[in-house]
């Protein structure tokens, strides 16, 4: 009986296996169908398709081991799932795709892979350490772990969301490209095979150089980098470093340098001596603003010394003045043997500009202009309009540091001698009459000017009392209201007239209380 079902079962088993046979090809094991399960995107399994040499709709070992390269760049895939079938990929590019996400963990051959211009988020490359090229620029990416990718000699990861890359196991690197990021401290100080660096647009304060002789193009601008070493880059060609707050570049040591932008940093001076080489039309040294305002000193005027400015020599400023390129008011002048700046108080000057020398080989590239701003001490000019005293110019702690920025200032009592005849009234500020003690708004140069009256006048107005030194109301006073002794008595009186008839109550009632009680006493004893 139980050979009978085994012969059975070994029928349909075999009536199974040639109904396979007749409906499907035939498959060898590892060969892959090109349907929606092994290629999920309609648009990478079109794609595919071209791999199937004999076109019987499978992707054969011998087939897929026969591509080592893939670039289905600009289709419209949205995901690329499947790739992981092509296990000897060594090229990798997809730009400009709709990809959201990569697994590679299998393409373990992968030398390059460009996935720029999509939408992925995340990227493991932790299986691929045969890694040379990695392009992930214009992503989402907000992490990237290259630590085990040590032969990488080009990473271009820029316009992602990275706060933090860490390229210390990539000593092999010569170009790497993370501009665009959110990254504030980069370390390359391990990588001499550098030839250009490109962390522009991020928040790096500081980027060490030095130890980089291949360098031919920096590109750093926008960041917060205060100083750059790049004397050691004999070989540099571009150097990028507009937007940032460097005070002082020697650029002396490069004498290769064809493209320069320092625009919109803190220069003070630029020697380009040593630069023969440099393009004009690629060169920008605009818009350098010194951040320490010059404070003035009044001598008879406001006065600001350009001597002190750190790395100028002031045989480079070839002229001075106002912002924009201005002359000065006819009322400055400047001393270019001293570096003092004389600046009268009928119209202050708030920004200048002084232009430098950069002693450039370069016809079309001859000066540089840094603009600086100027801070006024209040000045206030006490005018005595006596005829005696001189005027007196009092030089105040307050500083005005922008037009229509004011100080406030506690008019003084006035110690100038009186005319004849005269006692002072007050002090006149822009036509107002304002008392000693009282405030007002202070410009850069405040005139303020003594008035007097006759001294007949100012004592009826007012006189002031000798103990106090307050000023008392004079004329006919207003009677005070002072009570007499008549009213004294007639109030006291009163009280009285109150308070008898309650007093001879009382003594009437003690009285009886008194005869009552000897009364009863008397009759307890009989």
């Amino acid at each position: 009986m139980n050979q009978k079902k085994g012969k059975a079962l070994l029928v349909v088993l075999m009536l199974l296996i040639s109904l396979i046979a007749q409906v499907s090809p035939a498959m060898a094991l590892g060969d892959v169908v090109i349907n929606e399960a092994n290629f999920p995107d309609a648009n990478f399994r079109e794609f595919v398709k071209k791999y199937d040499k004999n076109n019987d709709g499978v992707l054969q070992q011998s087939e897929r081991d026969d591509v080592d390269s893939i670039d289905c760049s600009e289709q419209e895939i949205a995901d690329l799932a499947g790739v992981e079938h092509f296990t000897e990929l060594f090229f990798l590019q997809c730009y400009r795709n709709k990809i959201t996400k990569l697994d590679v963990s299998k393409n373990t051959m992968l030398e390059i892979l460009v996935l720029t211009s999509n939408q992925i988020t995340e990227i493991d490359i932790s299986q691929n350490p045969k890694l040379e090229n990695l392009h992930c620029s214009k992503n989402q990416l907000k992490a990237l772990d290259v630590s085990n990718n040590p032969k990488l000699i080009s990473l271009h990861c820029s316009k992602n969301q990275l706060k933090s890359l860490d390229v210390s196991n990539n000593t092999k690197l010569r170009s790497l490209e993370c501009s665009d990021n959110q990254l504030t401290k980069l370390d390359v100080s391990k990588h001499p095979l550098l030839e250009r660096i490109d962390v522009a647009n991020n928040q790096i304060t500081e980027i060490n150089v030095n130890q980089k002789p291949k360098l031919r193009q920096l590109y750093c601008s926008n960041n917060q980098i205060a100083e750059l070493d790049v004397s050691n880059n004999p070989f540099l060609d571009i150097f990028d470093l507009d937007n940032n707050q460097i005070t002082e570049i020697d650029v002396s040591q490069n004498p290769k340098l064809r493209q320069l932008y320092c625009s919109n940093n803190q220069l003070t001076s630029l020697d380009l001596s040593q630069n023969s080489e440099l393009d004009h039309s690629e060169t920008r040294l605009s818009n350098q603003s010194y951040p320490t305002p010059l404070i003035s000193k009044w001598k008879d005027g406001f006065e600001f010394d350009l001597s002190g400015i750190p790395g100028v020599n002031l045989a480079d400023i070839l002229e001075v003045n106002k912002l924009g390129g201005n002359p000065l008011p006819g009322s400055a002048s400047y001393d270019p043997d001293t570096g003092i700046l004389r600046i009268g108080s009928d119209e202050p000057v708030h920004k200048l500009i002084y232009r430098c020398d950069v002693k450039s080989p370069i016809a079309e590239i001859t000066t540089m202009d840094v603009v600086i701003s100027l801070i006024y001490k209040a000045v206030v000019r006490l005018d005595p309009d006596n005829g005696i005293d001189p005027p007196q110019v009092i030089e105040e702690s307050g500083e005005i540091r922008a037009w229509g920025e004011t100080y406030s200032y506690a008019l003084p009592d006035c110690t100038f001698a009186a005319p004849t005849g005269k006692a002072f009234k007050a002090w006149e500020v822009d036509g107002n009459e304002l008392q000693p003690g009282e405030h007002i708004d202070a410009k850069e140069y405040t005139d303020i000017k003594a008035l007097w009256a006759d001294s007949s006048t100012s004592d009826a107005e007012a006189t002031t009392d000798s103990e106090s030194g307050t000023p008392k109301e004079t004329g006919q006073s207003k009677p005070e209201m002072t009570p007499s002794k008549s009213t004294d008595s007639q109030q006291t009186a009163g009280k009285i007239g109150t308070i008898l008839p309650w007093l001879l109550l009382l003594v009437l009632t003690l009285l009886v209380a008194g005869i009552l009680f000897i009364v009863l006493r008397k009759k307890k004893r009989t």
